[in-house]
C-alpha cells in the first residue's frame, strides 16, 4: 500500500509540477484517492481509471502529461495501458507491489516505485517525469 498520508511532509512539491494533467490507473479506491491527493498538492490535474478500458477509453479523449500506473489492474495487469501509454508518447511511473528485478516488457524501462511509496518520493519521480520530456 502506498504511504501518502504522511502527517508531516519534509518536502514540497515542485513548483514546476502545476498544470500538468496526471492519469492515475489504480483499481484500489483508497489509494487511487491518496496518489490523486498527493498530484492535486503537486499542483496537477487529476484523472482517475480503475481498470484497463476505462484507462484506455480515457487516453483516446484528453490531454495527458504523465501518468501513475498500478501494474494489476483487478485480475489483469496492465500492459496493455503501458503499451498505449507508449504510443501516445505519454510518460508514466509504474507502481507495483512486485519486485521491480522482475518487470519486462512493456514495463522495462520505464519508472518504477516499489509500494508503500512516500509521497515526497511520488513529487520527485513525477518531477523528473514531467520536466525532462
Amino acid at each position: 500500500m502506498a504511504d501518502l498520508s504522511e502527517n508531516h511532509i519534509a518536502e514540497v512539491p515542485d513548483p514546476r509540477l502545476a498544470g500538468n494533467h496526471v492519469l492515475v490507473i489504480e483499481d484500489d479506491p483508497m489509494l487511487a484517492f491518496a496518489f490523486e491527493e498527493a498530484i492535486v498538492m503537486a499542483g496537477c490535474s487529476v484523472g482517475i481509471a480503475s481498470n484497463v478500458s476505462a484507462a484506455l477509453s480515457v487516453l483516446h479523449g484528453k490531454q495527458i502529461d504523465a501518468a501513475i500506473l498500478d501494474f494489476s489492474l483487478g485480475n489483469k495487469d496492465s500492459g496493455r495501458v503501458a503499451e498505449a501509454l507508449v504510443n501516445h508518447g505519454i510518460p508514466f511511473i509504474l507502481v507495483t507491489g512486485h519486485d521491480l528485478e522482475s518487470l519486462k516488457p512493456p514495463y522495462s524501462g520505464h519508472r518504477a516505485l516499489q509500494k508503500p511509496i512516500r509521497i515526497e518520493t511520488l513529487w520527485s519521480e513525477l518531477a523528473d517525469l514531467l520536466l525532462k520530456r
